[in-house]
């Protein structure tokens, strides 16, 4: 027997409408299994929630107690400059979509990034903002942008495009569609 419709007078109460799975009503993504969230541009959000408040206090403590961490925020913020900032970085993906620096040889100084929360939440838009990333072929330029989400597309603010590029001007104006 097929189920019946209900009545069109029928009265029911509807069920509350509750945020999915992936929303929330302080507009972040929630936590996956993968364990961290996003912010909804999708970049890292290191905020501590729930459970991990508690987990997180410690660190805190001992970030308080960090001669580094105790420094005034405009000092940090210029050593986290010094540190990230003022490269240009050749990136090359090869077919399998691997990466590799080419450029600078030296240590970029990236992984301050992992270092804790509180430098990431401070310096995490500096590599992005204040360096210049330098493409040699239509692939690796449409390879990068595919790889980037939207905010950190949106952080970028200096390419820079080899001569190379050139020859094959159509494949880089494909490219150049990702740009926006």
């Amino acid at each position: 027997m097929a189920p019946q419709k209900p009545a069109a007078n029928d009265t029911a109460p509807k069920a509350k409408k509750t945020p999915t799975d992936k929303q929330s009503k302080d507009k972040v993504v929630k936590r996956r299994a993968r364990g961290y969230h996003t912010f909804r541009n999708g970049m890292l959000n290191v905020t501590p929630k729930g459970g991990e408040r508690q987990l997180i206090s410690v660190s805190v403590k001992a970030n308080q107690q960090s001669p580094l961490l105790r420094l005034p925020p405009e000092i940090r913020n210029m050593i986290w400059e010094l540190v990230l900032a003022g490269r240009v970085c050749t990136l090359d993906y090869d077919k399998a979509g691997h990466v590799s620096m080419s450029s600078p040889k030296t240590p970029t100084g990236i992984s301050l990034l992992r270092v804790c929360r509180q430098i990431y939440a401070e310096a995490a838009n500096i590599p992005l903002q204040q360096n210049t990333s330098s493409f040699s072929t239509c692939y690796n330029i449409h390879k990068w942008f595919v790889v980037l989400n939207k905010g950190q597309r949106n952080q970028v603010t200096s390419l820079r495009f080899e001569d190379k590029l050139v020859k094959d001007f159509s494949d880089f104006v494909y490219s150049m569609t990702y740009l926006v």
